[in-house]
């Protein structure tokens, strides 16, 4: 019984040491294949947060520029899509930029956690609409009947801050009927 405390008095700090190394591996590794999927300055940092969605497989797509943080997630859509960010920008934990056309951040722009930024509805602005496309859920977007998705490029000017919860293109938010 004695012999048993000993061994695990010594092996739980050594599995945790293990267990936080194994974790540190891990979110190099994430980091190392965001890197691959856009263009990245050397000097642009990618927190263990951030993810990368690139569904056109073009590392051109996506563009980040020096002295960035970036904490959140960036997509570009299948069908389209570009995302620029500038230099000394901040993207925080748990905002989204996602796009299917454009989306431009300039210089010097600090955008707060949990911010969404999308340049496209991604679905019916009418209430009537969106509810008939309930039964087309986990199709692709670019395939609904009746619905462009195309968005129109959006732009944040340098030396902004940003911090509003509220998809900035979805007049459907003021909709009470839907």
């Amino acid at each position: 019984m004695l012999r048993e405390r000993i061994l695990r008095a010594l092996a739980d700090p050594l599995l945790v040491r293990i267990a936080w190394r194994m974790e540190r591996l891990r979110e190099a590794d994430s980091v190392r294949h965001a890197r691959s999927r856009a263009t990245v300055s050397p000097t642009a940092v990618l927190h263990p947060s951030a993810t990368i969605y690139n569904h056109l497989n073009d590392p051109k797509a996506i563009t980040v520029g020096p002295h960035t943080n970036i904490l959140g997630e960036l997509l570009v859509f299948w069908n389209g899509g570009r995302i620029r960010i500038g230099e000394w920008c901040t993207l925080g934990r748990g905002s989204h930029i996602w796009s299917q056309n454009s989306v431009s951040i300039g210089d010097h722009v600090a955008i707060s956690y949990l911010v969404d930024i999308h340049d496209t509805n991604g679905h019916p602005v009418d209430w009537a609409e969106r509810r008939g496309n309930l039964g087309n859920r986990g199709r692709r977007v670019d395939r609904l009947q009746g619905h462009d998705p195309k968005g129109r490029p959006y732009r944040a000017w340098r030396d902004r801050r940003r911090g509003v919860r509220r998809h900035p293109r979805c007049p459907c938010l003021d909709d009470r009927r839907g």
